[in-house]
């Protein structure tokens, strides 16, 4: 009986033993079940748009829903039939959204933002109608885009002391210089010693001083025109208008009053100007807001409103570099729309105007906007006193991206800088061009 008992006393521990070793895989395959059981959403941002801080506090908000974020192509979609595994939400730049409405890539957001009082437009500024689309034009219609913020227009920013040292008076404060009187002050303000520059005139934030599509559709709209037929199946850059606006930046490039590649200069303008070596930038709001953040004494630094034509129309350009869509073939649309509406309109798009010093979309939270400083409380004036003369259709061409845009326009414009062709030529080619690349692009979605 004693041999007996010393082999049946360990039986309970080893049942128990076997049913917790048992209990492991069925609670791990509970776990994966539950795992499984989640819907991933993609979201093409960088790293300070979307945090891994975010992503937790969003997940535990939201069990159902796992975020992966991917980096950013803002060319995603320009052949979306040979791409696969296209994010359900993707940052794009502001002027290629009428290209992805146009070609059925951004979702239709209307049945989502319906009764939402986040997206009411009674409590929005205007611009957010830059991202309502009807089916052919862009700026009326259902919503197919949002945007965490953005900047009312932009500011010329100068050196007093280069001004001083040049024996120019400062720009007015609140009388906008004309585009010639800007370039011959520029002329002035240029400095260069045995083909060196020493220091420059002018420059625009982020861009070189060849002309590009948001400059040229900006001098267009005040002068009231358009390149563009009216069903952006055709452009016309042969105009008088578009021949003097043409004709200005080849006499920027000529006269080398800015940085660009003609000249070989491999600093950009920001780091020009907060060098001392270029004297007058055209910046946005974000940028004007961390001049005192930089070495810069702001005591320094004057800031006049955009030059105009003369007579022409007192319209500005709105920027933001936080504009997103839902990708329209996304297998979750429900559960995109939630990420979408906090990415935002959440705590994402507050901390991003924050940390990038741009204006909140919604009016209420603009205008609880701080400035701790007195230079911040000079630019934060400045451009709210911009809003109401902010343009808020960009007259993009839907058939077109910013990038192919910017590519023939140097294209043509160097060849006239060289002197190799006479810039009517220069012009009537573009307009061939452009002509062309419309056609494939309407061509192939037939």
């Amino acid at each position: 009986m004693g041999k007996h008992w010393k082999w049946l006393m360990p039986l309970p521990l080893f049942f128990m033993l076997v049913a917790c070793r048992n209990a492991n895989p069925l609670q791990s395959d509970l776990h994966t079940v539950q795992e499984t059981a989640k819907t991933e959403i993609s979201i093409a941002a960088t790293n300070d748009n979307l945090t891994p801080l975010m992503i937790s506090e969003f997940e535990s908000n939201h069990p159902g829903i796992h975020l992966k974020r991917v980096e950013p192509n803002p060319y995603l979609l320009l052949n979306p039939n040979s791409i696969a595994d296209v994010p359900d939400i993707i940052s794009i730049s502001l002027e290629d959204f009428p290209y992805y409405a146009q070609q059925g890539a951004a979702l239709n957001l209307g049945p989502y933002v319906k009764d939402n009082a986040a997206f009411d437009s009674e409590a929005l500024f205007p611009i957010v109608n830059f991202f309502r689309y009807n089916g052919s034009q862009h700026g009326s219609g259902d919503l197919y885009g949002f945007l965490k913020g953005w900047s009312p227009g932009s500011v010329l920013l100068y050196h007093k002391s280069l001004f001083d040292a040049a024996d120019l008076p400062y720009p007015e404060r609140e009388q906008p210089m004309t585009w010639d009187e800007l370039l011959e002050i520029s002329r002035s303000l240029t400095i260069k010693h045995e083909e060196k520059h020493d220091q420059y005139g002018f420059g625009v934030l982020d861009e070189n001083s060849i002309m590009n599509q948001n400059m040229y559709l900006l001098q267009m709209a005040q002068l009231g025109k358009t390149p563009w037929y009216s069903n952006y199946n055709k452009a016309d850059f042969t105009s008088d208008e578009s021949k003097r606006i043409f004709q200005y930046w080849n006499q920027v490039l000529q006269y080398e009053i800015g940085p660009d590649p003609m000249n070989l200069v491999t600093n950009s303008s920001k780091e020009l100007f907060l060098e001392g070596k270029l004297a007058i930038l055209m910046a946005d709001y974000g940028f004007a807001m961390q001049v005192e953040q930089s070495a810069l004494d702001p005591r320094d630094i004057g800031f006049a409103p955009l030059p105009l034509y003369e007579n022409g129309k007192h319209v500005l350009p709105f920027q933001s570099k936080s504009a997103a869509i839902i990708y329209s073939k996304t297998e979750h649309p429900d559960a995109a729309w939630k990420v979408f509406e906090w990415y935002l309109t959440g705590q994402p798009a507050r901390e991003w105007v924050t940390m990038h010093n741009e204006f909140p979309v919604s009016k209420a939270e603009a205008s609880d906007l701080y400035a701790s400083s007195a230079w911040s409380r000079q630019v934060l004036n400045f451009f709210q006193q911009q809003i109401n003369m902010v343009q808020p259709f960009p007259d993009f061409n839907p058939y077109v991206t910013n990038r192919v845009m910017n590519n023939l326009f140097d294209k043509y414009l160097i060849p006239v800088y060289f002197h190799k062709v006479e810039l009517q030529t220069a012009m009537y080619k573009l307009s061939q061009d452009v002509y062309f690349e419309i056609q494939d692009h309407i061509q192939m979605a037939e």
